[in-house]
């Protein structure tokens, strides 16, 4: 954050309730209260927090305590409110519990502003001694949080204003201290205060938590290092430029000592950096010394700014323009002039010039940028200056990093006052001087200069802008590294610890810390030039989120999110007196559910004793946000959004991170996944993210944009509508909460079952949701219990908006908070006999008892009829015993990366509530115990297949089985490594590469871009060596049942290799039409004969027999029985396109005693042959042949005896063909008669499909 202070369906359509929202209503929330009941979420804290151990992080990127995944639902205190007397600590404590919040973040700790009461005692004329009473009251906060399950996140370096004494030289006082703080990315002076600091806060012994130390506390699971700041981004704020010289001359020596390191020679140095120096061309503006006036001229006024505009000769005589701003804006862009129909070409040169002066000191600014409607980003250099009273000229050149088909030339900066602005001459040309370095400078004297940033010093090479930001870069990333090391090692802090957010230093910059972070906020208030934080001149712009799917703070989240890292919000906002911002918990935590993220963070929370909105970010003083927490617990703490089933995946390598930055970087958005084309929104429908590092791996190309005015996640719970014009709505429909958010506009929406129809209100906009607390879905059979919020507009007492409505200035208003109680008409998919409704009052507890109508079977009521109220609880009582029953069916398959998290999901009826278990494989997987689930830190041995067990007293059922598997691209994750590549069979002409199985599961992938097969060796419980071959897209996982080893194989001459052995499952996901898969065991006829006596590419004769074989592996084996048969337990196969190459199994039999045994791949066509040597299923096993579609179906060699006499369960086989197979050895196993039943959907079908051998 930057400089903050908290100032302070036709009948029952018909039968919907129209009633209209009355005056706003007396509705404050106690700042203490935790009294028990429906709104108290106490209990979903396991306390205290730090007993389970560690928040650790797990290989996918999420945090886990005690081997269970936690996201982390989080308020930010900041200054003052970091530090509360002891009651107002213990009331704030119980008070966040109740809310569902999990985690505080202790922010602007030393904030320059409240000196006298922050932690840095500031009287002593330095910023190094700790306030022992601060320090008192922090470690008593931090210890009544951990005691209601609430974890601490420390920040180090926020607000800290250094001091002259401090031993950084007089000149510290000369920057502002946010400026003050870059000094630690290139001096070590600055860093070693830096660490003193932190270790003067983490070491201070804590009598409140049993003597330890912040650091030694495992309730204190975050530590940050610097707020909101980064080297570059200092740069793109013209901050370096203009460093005093002590430290300028600090941050030369470093960029020149790491220039050596990357150059020889000055003349190396220039080679690559290059000089230009180009004969300027034409005009390409036209009227650009306005002659024709404002001819080919836009004109721009905003946000109520009016300016005039009138052509004269007050240039020398010669054709200006002045622009005189009568009326300002609140910001400089709301006057702005501009020509459009410029274009550039990436590599070439271009110089922008022009004269300007104004009546007075004038800022302006002159930019290329991109012409909208929605970008209008910077694509080339700029000029910021303040004019003076005579005329001067401007010129800058650049060199374009990208093509820019359509830009614009932009003059803004000055439409915030009262001022005149003259400008003359404008010319946009290509060519152009650039670079070269000034005399007696070179790199063995050590005084190249640094690279500055305003184009009115003078321009950069590409070369050298590109030498510069990832000298920077590394600068970053050495303090980042140095100041974890210095948490981690020299104190001993076993928690999380990251960096700073993205947008101000880049993930490559950061890789090495634990995780990432992102702040942003929605509708931030803004001020005029030169009065930041002014309490009274301010503005904001008073609208709704949901109009904007394509431009929001959570879009611009998401592309920040990086793969395998967990990624923090630990700032967000929906700024007030916002009258739409009650939408701000609820929209946040459904987004970042669907992107999976970690942690979100409020910002901010008071720990005072006032019950109203206090300023911009005052979260808890606002009671919509407040009651909405509930419903974001659920959505995000408990995961009621899934995340969505699709993820996409950018490479960012340090090397396009720099080229990002350097083409369109800027201060607060300086490299992420927006710089590199992923789509916006992408992220409401699936998960996005970057993977960075050097070997970074992803898409070639992002993803298509997607198109239309509905945007819905591919998991179906998460729908934003802006069909209708400015009247967007957002539904989350998920099995235990349901809610609306927007503009209704008579709108009802039904969802799952679950009817809401708001009524009339003051915006046309609300917030409704419920949420169920207990029980699993609204239709149960079972009993429930459910929480309703339901919001709107809000202010405090005597708050007084300006007439625009944009700005209340410093009228904030009291206590009490007066809000809209919304109407509404609620429709259950249940009888009404079975609910019982009541309004809450401001404590939750029970007010009002709400009448309950009967709707066609179904219980009706309404909101807005019983008293003033935010808050509801539904009491759904069980209904008459029934047979348990699943009313919708797992997903048929779904995957992950290595560690991610995958959600199983079914919904499931009966009387009493049915209990769920997933089983795996056959076997129950005692975590999974409800009918959504969510596996996290998903590895290789988690793949199988899934079924859910659903059973009351009346009996159970199975669900269809659901295929879950891994997502990788490389060769080989988990237990298994990598023995041999590219290794040439000349008799198929094959080239493969061997895995070797080293533990009980592993994932392999194949070079299909090459051809190339990757194969996977173990051994069966025979003493067959197995090789499973894939090739094509798609990663094959394969786990082994009742598994031991390594160890060398019994019935080969190999002493020298250890193998795993089990029986194996393989899950292939991730498949299309060119994968295929092959299993068989390794025999005389199999193995490869260095010695030349058995040629596999040639008949088999009496000289050319198997039993020849000269391979070594049979060496010593003379009498050795084989089996010569693969073992299997299934196969089962998901695939992208609905296709699959072929499964070549014939030399392989598949049995089990439980769960499925064969081939399972429902909806999947085969272009290839399915040959399976046998399937028998015994014991509690179902055999199958489950396809799609396949027209070369065989059993080779088997009879489908099945040794439990189940019937095989068969899809998609035309002819099933009983064939002759052969083992590995060359033996001939004869075609058998089939001897079982086949059964399709419960129909015997043996006599259509099956083949049997002539006799």
């Amino acid at each position: 954050m930057l400089r903050t202070r908290l100032l302070s369906i036709s009948l029952l359509l018909a039968l919907t309730c129209s009633v209209a929202s009355a005056a706003l209503e007396s509705f404050t929330l106690p700042w203490n209260d935790a009294t028990p009941g429906i709104t108290n979420l106490q209990t979903w804290q396991p306390t205290p927090a730090g007993d389970a151990g560690w928040v650790s992080v797990t290989a996918g990127g999420h945090y886990v305590v005690g081997g269970e995944r936690i996201r982390f639902l989080g308020v930010n205190v900041a200054d003052l409110s970091c530090f509360p007397t002891h009651a107002q600590a213990e009331g704030h404590a119980a008070r966040l519990a109740r809310f569902g919040f999990n985690a505080v973040r202790f922010h602007h700790m030393e904030a320059q502003w409240a000196k006298d009461s922050v932690i840095i005692d500031y009287s002593l004329g330095n910023s190094r001694t700790l306030s022992a009473d601060r320090l008192e009251r922090l470690h008593y906060f931090v210890a009544q949080l951990a005691a209601r399950g609430i974890y601490s996140n420390i920040n180090l370096l926020v607000s800290r204003e250094f001091q002259a004494g401090d031993g950084l030289g007089p000149e510290i006082t000369q920057l502002e201290w946010k400026d003050q703080h870059i000094l630690g990315f290139f001096m070590d002076e600055a860093l070693q205060l830096h660490k003193e600091h932190a270790t003067k806060l983490l070491s201070a012994p804590n009598p409140y938590r049993g003597g330890r130390s912040l650091a030694e506390d495992p309730a204190v699971s975050f530590v940050e290092i610097m707020n909101e700041n980064g080297l570059l981004q200092k740069w793109y704020e013209n901050v370096l430029d203009t460093l005093p010289t002590p430290y300028r001359s600090a941050l030369q020596a470093k960029w020149n000592a790491w220039l050596k390191t990357r150059y020889a020679t000055t003349a190396e140095l220039l080679a690559s950096w290059g000089t230009i120096d180009q004969p300027l061309g034409a005009n390409m503006l036209a009227n650009g010394d306005f002659a024709a006036g404002t001819g080919s001229w836009n004109f721009e006024q905003h946000n109520g700014a009016v300016a005039t505009r009138i052509a004269g000769t007050e240039f020398n005589g010669q054709p200006s323009l002045r622009i005189a701003v009568t009326t300002p804006g609140s910001a400089g862009w709301h006057i702005q002039l501009n020509q459009a129909g410029l274009a550039f070409t990436s590599g070439k040169t271009y110089t922008v010039s022009f004269s300007a002066k104004a009546a007075a000191a004038t800022p302006l600014s002159c930019s290329l940028t991109r012409t909208g409607p929605s970008d209008y980003s910077g694509v080339g250099s700029s000029i910021s200056t303040t004019l003076g009273t005579s005329w001067q000229r401007y010129t800058f050149t650049f060199q374009a990093a990208n093509d820019e088909p359509s830009v614009r030339l932009n003059f803004n900066g000055f439409g915030d006052r009262l001022c005149t602005v003259y400008l003359a001459d404008v010319r946009f040309s290509e060519g152009g001087k650039i670079g070269g370095l000034a005399d007696g400078v070179t790199l063995e004297a050590g005084n190249i200069p640094n690279v500055l940033h305003n184009a009115a010093a003078g321009s950069a090479t590409a070369g050298q802008t590109r030498d510069w930001i990832t000298y920077v870069f590394a600068a970053e990333k050495v303090y980042w590294d140095a100041m974890k090391a210095h948490i981690k090692d020299t104190l001993g802090y076993r928690g999380i610890v990251w960096g700073t957010i993205i947008s101000n230093s880049p993930p490559n910059a950061q890789s090495s810390l634990d995780a990432m972070d992102s702040h942003a906020y929605w509708q931030h208030p803004v001020w005029p030039a030169g009065k930041d934080w002014d309490p009274v001149d301010w503005t904001i712009s008073n609208v709704s989120m949901v109009n904007s799917p394509s431009s929001n703070t959570l879009t611009g989240i998401a592309r920040q999110r990086v793969e395998g890292r967990p990624h923090n919000v630990t700032e967000y906002q929906h700024a007030s007196p916002n009258t739409y911002a009650s939408e701000t918990p609820l929209l946040a935590a459904a987004f970042g559910a669907l992107q999976d993220w970690d942690s979100l963070w409020m910002f901010a929370y008071d720990t005072n004793t006032d019950a109203a909105v206090s300023g911009f970010f005052d979260h808890g003083g606002h009671s919509g946000k407040m009651v909405n927490q509930l419903l974001a617990a659920t959505l995000f703490r408990r995961g009621d959004v899934a995340p969505a089933n699709l993820s996409y995946t950018l490479p960012f390598t340090p090397a396009q991170e720099v080229e990002a930055a350097r083409a369109s970087g800027a201060a607060w958005s300086i490299a992420d996944g927006s710089k590199i084309g992923m789509p916006a929104l992408m992220t409401s429908q699936s998960r996005v993210a970057l993977s960075i590092g050097a070997t970074a791996t992803g898409l070639a190309s992002p993803p298509a944009t997607p198109t239309g005015s509905v945007f819905t996640a591919d998991t179906g719970e998460l729908r934003w509508d802006t069909s209708v014009a400015n009247k967007g709505v957002v539904t989350v429909n998920t099995p235990r909460t349901k809610a609306v958010i927007g503009f209704t506009a008579g709108r009802s929406f039904d969802l799952g079952g679950v009817v809401i129809a708001p009524g009339t209100t003051r915006q046309d906009w609300s917030t409704i949701g419920l949420s169920l607390l207990e029980g699993y879905q609204f239709d149960q059979a079972g009993a429930a219990r459910a929480v309703l919020v339901a919001t709107g507009d809000q202010e405090n007492t005597g708050q007084t908006w300006n007439t625009a409505k944009n700005s209340i200035g410093n009228r904030w208003g009291t206590s009490p908070v007066l809000v809209e109680v919304v109407p509404a008409t609620i429709t259950l998919p249940v009888a009404a006999t079975r609910v019982s409704v009541w309004s809450l009052d401001e404590t939750g507890q029970r007010k009002v008892a709400v009448s309950v109508r009967d709707a066609a079977g179904r219980a009706q009521f309404d909101l807005g009829r019983s008293g003033t109220t935010l808050w509801y609880e539904i009491a759904i009582e069980a209904g008459p015993v029934t047979a348990a029953a699943i009313a919708s069916q797992p997903a048929p398959a779904r995957s992950s990366i290595l560690g991610g998290s995958v959600t199983l999901a079914l919904s499931a009826n009966g009387s009493p509530a049915p209990a769920v278990q997933w089983t795996r494989n056959g076997s129950d997987v005692t975590r999974l115990a409800a009918p959504v689930v969510t596996l996290e830190n998903l590895q290789p041995a988690d793949a199988g297949i899934y079924r859910a067990r659903v059973s009351n007293a009346s009996g159970s059922v199975l669900s269809e089985p659901m295929i879950l598997g891994l997502t990788s691209s490389s060769k080989v994750v988990g237990a298994g490594h990598e023995v041999g590549s590219n290794i040439y069979v000349a008799s198929n002409g094959n080239t493969f590469d061997q895995v070797l199985l080293e533990g009980a599961a592993a994932a392999i992938t194949a070079d299909h871009a090459l051809n190339q097969i990757t194969r996977l060796s173990y051994i069966d419980l025979d003493n067959d060596i197995v090789q499973v071959e894939m090739s094509g897209p798609g990663t094959l996982s394969l786990v082994l049942d009742s598994a031991t080893g390594p160890a060398a194989p019994v019935n080969y001459n190999q002493s020298n290799v250890g193998y795993m052995k089990g029986h194996a499952g393989i899950v292939i996901t991730g498949a299309d039409e060119r994968t295929n898969v092959s299993a068989f065991t390794v025999g005389r006829f199999t193995a490869f004969d260095p010695t030349g006596t058995f040629d596999v590419t040639k008949p088999v004769t009496d000289l050319n027999h198997p039993s020849k074989n000269g391979s070594p592996l049979f060496a010593g084996q003379a009498d050795t029985a084989y089996d010569g048969i693969a073992d299997l337990a299934f196969i089962a196969i998901a695939s992208t396109d609905g296709r699959f190459g072929g499964v070549r199994a014939a030399n392989a039999n598949f049995f089990a005693t439980k769960g499925l045994t064969g081939v399972y791949a429902p909806g999947v066509t085969f272009s290839g042959p399915v040959y399976v040597g046998d399937i028998i299923a015994s014991d509690d096993s179902t055999p199958v042949l489950r396809l799609g579609a396949a027209s070369n179906t065989r059993i080779t060699g088997g009879d489908l005896l099945q040794a439990n006499g189940a019937p095989v369960q068969v899809s998609g086989i035309t002819q099933l063909v009983f064939a002759d197979g052969s083992d590995s050895h060359g033996r001939l196993l004869p075609a058998q008669r089939n001897q079982a039943v086949l059964q399709e959907n419960g129909v015997d079908v043996t006599a259509t499909i099956v083949v049997n051998p002539t006799p």
